[in-house]
């Protein structure tokens, strides 16, 4: 068993291994960078973790939709930096990239309301912006999105725009991350074909994470199949007779 980290992680940390795989165009060095994360992560936030590397509250298998269109965004982030629209509007279509526009007001503007959240609190804004829905839920949505601009770093910043945009897109697929948990646990990729099984009958790399985590090698040779969750085909191979196949 590995482990356990001993601290909550800001989301700040979070933030900057976000800009390192961002700034990464090698797989290699993505998988390295990945499991330097998920070493330092508690096994109780893990989970949250690899959530918001794909943008997301839950598995794929989930269908989570923030409700936030591009209007909201600006609304949202002028209202929290206190700007006109016009001049935030403008660095929006320079940048292509309402983070990267957030970051750069944010970077000359000083914030009373400025503080390290937790990866765990951060999630937890992000799902109430999520849940929120009904009459009023679009100014609830607007006004969560715009503490939580107020409230984190620059860089925080930045990607906390992305995720409920849909926007992160930090170019790394599933498989690197079961590669990253196998360096993580090992130091190398051998691993990754026990991981890849248990990651195919329980597409879920939140609960993969965890589960290697809190019980290391021996727990993923034990993931089993659950109701409501589906279940990715394997590719076929040929075999040499029947009692193989069994």
């Amino acid at each position: 068993m590995l482990n356990r980290a001993v601290f909550y992680m800001k989301f700040r940390l979070l933030a900057e291994y976000f800009h390192k795989i961002e700034d990464t165009a090698s797989r290699l060095e993505m998988t390295r960078i990945l499991s330097e994360l998920f070493k330092k992560i508690d096994a109780e936030e893990i989970d949250k973790v690899l959530y918001l590397l794909q943008g997301r509250l839950a598995p794929q298998y989930v269908k989570i939709d923030f409700g936030l269109g591009e209007k909201l965004v600006v609304r949202a982030a002028t209202e929290a930096l206190q700007l006109d629209k016009k001049l935030f509007f403008k660095k929006f279509q320079d940048e292509g990239d309402a983070g990267r526009a957030v970051e750069y007001f944010k970077q000359s503007i000083v914030s009373m309301h400025e503080r390290d959240m937790t990866i765990s609190e951060v999630f937890t804004k992000l799902e109430e912006l999520a849940k929120s829905s009904g009459d009023g839920s679009q100014e609830r949505k607007l006004a969560i999105l715009a503490e939580l601009i107020q409230t984190l770093d620059a860089l925080s910043a930045r990607y906390i725009v992305r995720i409920p945009t849909n926007t992160l897109r930090l170019g790394f697929s599933d498989m690197t991350i079961l590669d990253a948990f196998s360096w993580m646990i090992k130091g190398d990729k051998s691993l990754r074909p026990a991981i890849e099984a248990a990651y195919l009958v329980r597409p879920d790399l939140g609960y993969l994470g965890a589960t290697l985590k809190k019980s290391g090698e021996k727990g993923v040779a034990h993931v089993e199949p659950t109701v409501f969750t589906p279940i990715l085909m394997m590719r076929a191979q040929r075999v040499g007779n029947i009692d193989e196949i069994f």
